[in-house]
């Protein structure tokens, strides 16, 4: 349904609010991780492609899972760069929350190029998704990162596991 590098509505189970690789390895170790990132891709946002350098918008580091519906495992399989419009885009429930909704959809439909109808159902899909997940209790599964080096701080997994 979603992925690649397209712009989408990526909402995160209940269960799983908060817990993220930035809050389970030391500020110092996410900190790189986000450099790297942000240089892999010459600090153009992976969805609408602007070039953050030159423009002065904000990069910002986003986590793409992959949803095991029958372990309930939430699985890291990629940080993507998003400038904020795309990342507040993507986390639209959230942008609701902060009065940014109508901001978000704009750019989502500029984006993808969806009319009005694709918007709709993109987003209502989105949500039905996140309310079946919200069904059961989700694992993280950020085996990516152990399995690149970068050590867990067991103080800060404590808090999110």
């Amino acid at each position: 349904m979603f992925g690649g590098n397209e712009l989408f509505v990526d909402l995160i189970p209940r269960t799983c609010w908060g817990k993220n690789v930035r809050s389970c390895i030391h500020p110092r170790d996410w900190n790189r991780v986000r450099k790297f990132i942000y240089e892999r891709v010459n600090y153009n946002c992976e969805c609408c492609g602007i070039n953050t350098l030159t423009n002065n918008v904000q990069l910002e580091a986003h986590e793409r899972w992959l949803y095991d519906n029958n372990t309930h495992t939430q699985k890291l399989i990629r940080i993507v760069a998003l400038c904020e419009d795309c990342h507040q885009t993507t986390h639209i429930g959230l942008a609701g929350i902060n009065g940014k909704r109508d901001e978000a959809e704009k750019h989502l439909q500029n984006i993808r190029k969806f009319t009005e109808e694709e918007l709709v159902k993109h987003i209502k899909d989105a949500f039905e998704l996140w309310k079946y997940r919200n069904n059961f209790n989700w694992k993280l599964d950020i085996s990516l990162i152990e399995n690149n080096n970068i050590k867990l701080a067991d103080d800060l997994l404590n808090k999110i596991l």
